[in-house]
């Protein structure tokens, strides 16, 4: 019996390394096949973004170019003391593009603000202001006063 309990013994322990063998690799697969998916959608979220954002990027990427060709025109007049009609032309241009672009980014922001309170507003702490909780909302605009005076020097008092 001790040559068969050997030899079963033997066998065990092969098959308890193929086993464990075998959950390892299969753990590492499964563990880049997650990664994987993750990356993937990312991706595509990111490729799926809303319209607004979408046109938030793009008009942020067009405003950098423009700056980044203003400040070329800028150097080259500071280095020569002049510049070109055609340059001129094209800064007025670049000037009217970028004060639009500034308008779109606005727009855009605008709409995502929107759109993400009425898709979450659950996120979004819910208060009725009443006079005693005026400052709230005063404090969160920056507002330096709100009509009440100090008890001690009946100076305005600020936030």
């Amino acid at each position: 019996m001790g040559f068969f309990s050997s030899v079963f013994g033997a066998v065990l322990t092969v098959a308890a390394t193929i086993v464990n063998v075998a959950v390892k690799a299969t753990s590492e697969i499964i563990g880049a096949a997650a990664e994987f998916l993750d990356d993937f959608n990312r991706k595509k979220d990111r490729d799926k973004l809303p319209k607004a954002e979408e046109a938030k990027y793009k008009a942020d990427d067009e405003l950098k170019n423009i700056n980044d060709e203003l400040l070329a025109i800028l150097d080259k007049y500071q280095s020569n003391g002049r510049i070109s009609l055609p340059e001129k032309r094209r800064a007025e241009y670049l000037r009217e593009r970028r004060n639009e672009l500034k308008g779109t980014i606005k727009s855009s922001d605008e709409i995502i603000s929107t759109t993400e309170i009425v898709s979450d507003s659950d996120a979004f702490k819910k208060i009725s202001i009443g006079d005693q909780e005026a400052h709230i909302i005063q404090g969160q605009v920056g507002v330096s006063s709100f009509g009440k005076s100090c008890p001690l020097c009946s100076r305005d008092m600020q936030i």
